[in-house]
């Protein structure tokens, strides 16, 4: 799943859109990328919002 995802000044994810994935596993991953807190960016010393791009990988628990 690769999204983009915008950083707010604080650190938090403040929007976020769907790049590509499986439509089933997109709820799951907006979900759990909204709860991540990053070090704010800083440009000359003040906090500002970034986009990036994350991916995140799913797998199976075939244990179960």
């Amino acid at each position: 799943m690769v999204l983009d995802c915008t950083i707010g000044n604080e650190g938090r994810v403040v929007d976020v859109k769907v790049l590509s994935g499986h439509p089933l596993l997109q709820t799951a991953a907006v979900d759990a990328v909204r709860q991540w807190v990053y070090r704010p960016t800083l440009l000359n010393g003040v906090p500002i919002p970034v986009v990036m791009t994350v991916t995140v990988h799913f797998t199976i628990d075939r244990a179960r």
